[in-house]
């Protein structure tokens, strides 16, 4: 998803998330991140405990509120994918 420069993107940009009210949260985790070969480029994961928490963010005002936002931001349309999940590793803690 690229950005202009003028939008002034930094570590603490609230690509997600942190625009909803806390009670308002179906998603249980995000991640954003940026593509370090392509400046400029960034990239959101979104994780639902369901397909159907998914499909209920997807189809709140205040998803497609924000989704408007930030499309305000972008210098092009951003690009949205429909992923399960198949495996995740994660190091003894």
């Amino acid at each position: 998803m690229p950005l202009p420069r003028s939008a002034g993107v930094s570590a603490d940009f609230p690509w997600h998330l942190s625009s909803r009210p806390r009670s308002a949260l179906l998603a249980t985790r995000g991640i954003s991140a940026s593509d370090r070969d392509r400046p400029g480029h960034y990239v959101s994961i979104v994780e639902f405990d369901s397909y159907e928490e998914a499909m209920r963010n997807s189809n709140d005002p205040a998803t497609a509120k924000y989704a408007r936002q930030m499309g305000e931001l972008l210098d092009a349309p951003p690009t949205h994918y429909n992923l399960d999940v198949r495996q995740v590793k994660e190091p003894n803690r």
